[in-house]
């Protein structure tokens, strides 16, 4: 064989070996892909499954809350912790979903106008009786932006800034925490970035441990870091949220300057529409507590448990009258026989489901066919949102029911009265 042969034949079984290496492993990576996809799915699933025994935890725990007359001092702290520990674990269990669902492409960012003041007015009362528990000071500045709306997924947003929030007051043993907002943009429509700039008065640490915050393998570099109590990971998903809409999340310290932690996102804003009306600091419970006294609710859902969690934290807002079903079929026959307002609407039973349940109440045409159905599930994934929608319902309350999320969506549907619309 000549020379030219003999490279023209090491040249092809070099071509061929590469080919059969790159088929090799593009199999590889597809399996690879397909693996992980199942473990996904699977971690998805398992997550969703301690949902349901999670919200009757939270439920009987908040309904115990507001029934604690005549305990003794030590009963109502171990309450206290119980409370607090339910939902640093539902908190946790959130953020493994959330987790899964961003790295499967499965999170979807809803962007919306948010009235911005109002937006921080929620964060000063969910988190100010935390802040003088621990006997920090907490400071909200929003004046520069305080007559702005913002084009944001508003939901996304405060869960971001809330995490920020709670590591701050928890690491901070005296002092303050502050939280300060602006904006950068020009003109009457402004494009541009909205700056939340969260300081703390804490200790602090060298800048290269601060990456820490957001690798929940590294949190034994600082005693701040490890008693976070579920946030680990919270703190970590904040960071891949913020990524998601754009924007960034940033954190500097030195030791004996506390720590700032600065979110930036890009949005969009409009003023104000004049005389708009200011919301004052109340809890949405007490908000639409005088409204409901002649209103008539129905919980349809298959297990009595829940069915008790959700009478008794609906009494808490003074409803006129609260029903209950094990089934879509009873509710549908209880709805056709005297008038109810609001509907909330277990998704999977016997008998009859939600949706199926809901598709014949909106199709019956008689009077109480438009009654607002709140789908009352721990299926929250986009999808499912879809499926709610397509079947009628007006809106979604996950569980684990939190009692301020149950009234917001009771005034959302009985007060404001907005179009059908799954959220």
């Amino acid at each position: 064989m000549s020379i030219f042969g003999l490279v023209i034949s090491v040249f092809c079984f070099a071509a061929g070996a590469g080919a059969a290496w790159g088929l090799s492993r593009l199999k590889y990576k597809k399996t690879l892909a397909a693996r992980m996809a199942e473990n996904n799915a699977f971690l998805s699933a398992s997550a969703q499954q301690l949902r349901a025994p999670l919200n009757q935890i939270v439920g009987s725990l908040q309904a115990l809350d507001f029934q604690k007359m005549g305990l003794t001092q030590k009963q109502e702290e171990l309450l206290g912790v119980l409370n607090e520990g339910s939902y640093n674990l539902r908190g946790a269990l959130m953020d493994i979903l959330d987790i899964l669902d961003l790295q499967a492409d499965r999170l979807k960012i809803e962007p919306s106008t948010v009235n911005f003041k109002k937006t921080v007015m929620l964060l000063e009362r969910r988190f100010a009786k935390r802040a003088r528990k621990k006997g920090v000071a907490l400071n909200f500045d929003v004046r520069k932006l305080s007559h702005w709306h913002f084009e944001m997924d508003q939901m996304r947003y405060i869960q971001c800034i809330s995490t920020v929030l709670s590591q701050c007051i928890k690491q901070t043993e005296s002092g303050a925490v502050s939280v300060g907002f602006d904006f950068s943009g020009a003109g009457k429509q402004k494009h541009g970035n909205l700056v939340a700039v969260i300081k703390d008065t804490s200790a602090g640490m060298d800048q290269y441990m601060t990456e820490a915050y957001f690798s929940p393998d590294k949190y034994e570099f600082t005693a701040e870091m490890m008693d976070t109590e579920g946030r680990r990971l919270a703190l970590m998903l904040a960071r891949m949220l913020v990524w998601k809409m754009g924007g960034a999340l940033t954190v500097k310290s030195s030791f004996g300057n506390g720590v700032v932690f600065q979110l930036t996102l890009p949005v969009e804003a409009t003023p104000a529409p004049e005389g708009e009306i200011e919301e004052t600091h109340v809890k949405p419970v007490e908000r639409v507590g005088t409204l409901l006294a002649n209103k008539r609710i129905l919980v349809v859902d298959d297990d009595q448990l829940n069915l008790m969690i959700m009478k008794e934290l609906l009494e808490q807002g003074h409803v006129g009258a609260v029903e209950t079903a094990p089934n879509g079929l009873e509710a549908v026959k209880i709805i056709s026989k005297r008038k109810c307002d609001l509907v909330f609407m277990d998704i999977q039973m016997p008998v009859l489901d939600g949706l199926t349940a809901t598709r014949e109440i909106r199709k019956c045409g008689r009077d109480f066919s438009d009654v607002p159905i709140v789908a009352l599930t721990t299926a929250v994934q986009e999808e499912d949102f879809a499926r709610y929608k397509e079947a009628g319902m007006n809106d979604v309350l996950p569980k684990p029911v939190i009692i301020d999320n149950l009234f917001e969506t009771i005034e959302r549907q009985l007060v404001e009265k907005p179009q059908s619309k799954a959220a």
